[in-house]
């Protein structure tokens, strides 16, 4: 059956009847700017930093953070996490013990994205900038540099007028001694951390000089680096007045890496029973949970104990040689 036509404009023919409509195209979804995703990223850094969450209760602070982590992992977007990593290794942002072309990195394996992507949110809820040298990373974690922890003293509401003194560090097996002592002004009131030698009022003397570890090669300035991100760790929190969360640990990129004393037998038998500890109090919280209703966050509790448990047997793994109390290692 032919349609019937009309003569149109120049000799031109229209048909009068209508074809078939097209198929619709479909619109791709407008992109979010990144301006707008920055700022939904810092709304919940804000709402779930640990700074914010050190007044609720223990199981209360323990889900929201929980919440916060997994907020933050769908916030950050493969594009996001590209810009992350483009500082990463470089001396204005942030590093790894695994730098591009290290032997460390020829031993083992670049970090996945997922490493990375996972201490960035760690060093971000602790209130580190990925810039600035604020955060290692280290064994796979989170490690807070003395850039943090001068920014986050210097910073803290009603403190001034901070002043270092630093000694000369002394040698003692292996390792270093250094004096120093704190003093700032919190809400117009003088305060000080002293960390030296002094004697008690019965005439003992008391070593409270800062010890750390000396790596091969390592300088003066290096040594003095790490006693300084040790005193400042103690005066962060006790200006928090909370319990310590990060690690007081030397820095272990700078310099080389000073092999670990090999564990003792006992002391795998405590880290072995410690994980079987863990394992029962996650599977009795997993239970609790689950009987509230709370399923996914109770399957979630034991997925997490179990993989600190794996990591925990791998640590063993990696270690030297155990040795029996007393050997020479």
């Amino acid at each position: 059956m032919t349609s019937a036509t009309k003569p149109g404009p120049a000799g031109q023919q229209r048909n009068l009847v209508p074809s078939a409509a097209a198929p619709a195209q479909r619109t791709a979804e407008p992109a979010i700017p990144l301006a707008d995703r920055f700022r939904a990223l810092g709304e919940i850094v804000a709402t779930y930093s640990l700074d914010q969450l050190d007044s609720k209760p223990p199981f209360e602070r323990a889900l929201m953070l929980a919440e916060g982590i997994g907020k933050l992992r769908e916030a950050i977007t493969a594009d996001v996490l590209k810009m992350v990593l483009s500082v990463k290794d470089t001396r204005l942002g942030f590093r790894t013990d695994r730098p591009p072309g290290s032997k460390e990195e020829q031993d083992k394996k670049p970090y996945a994205v997922e490493t990375i992507r996972d201490v960035f949110i760690e060093a971000t809820l602790r209130g580190a900038y990925p810039v600035g040298n604020e955060f290692n990373v280290i064994a796979s974690g989170c490690y807070l540099t003395k850039e943090y922890y001068e920014r986050k003293v210097c910073t803290f509401p009603g403190l001034t007028n901070l002043r270092l003194e630093i000694g000369v560090p002394s040698g003692k097996d292996g390792g270093a001694l250094v004096p120093m002592k704190a003093t700032w002004v919190l809400d117009g009131r003088a305060m000080s951390l002293t960390c030296q030698v002094h004697k008690n009022g019965d005439g003992t003397e008391v070593d409270e000089r800062i010890p750390v570890r000396v790596n091969q090669g390592q300088s003066v300035d290096a040594i003095i680096g790490k006693a300084t991100r040790k005193l400042l760790f103690r005066i962060y929190y006790d200006l928090r007045g909370v319990a310590a969360e990060g690690s007081q640990d030397d820095d272990v990129i700078e310099g080389t890496v000073v092999a670990p004393e090999p564990i003792t037998k006992p002391e795998i038998a405590n880290l072995e029973e410690k994980g079987r500890i863990l394992k029962m109090t996650a599977e009795d919280w997993a239970g609790l949970l689950q009987s509230r209703g709370a399923t996914e966050i109770g399957e979630l509790t034991r997925e997490a104990a179990e993989v600190l448990i794996v990591d925990l047997q791998q640590c063993i793994e990696n270690m030297p040689p155990a040795r029996e109390l007393g050997q020479e290692g």
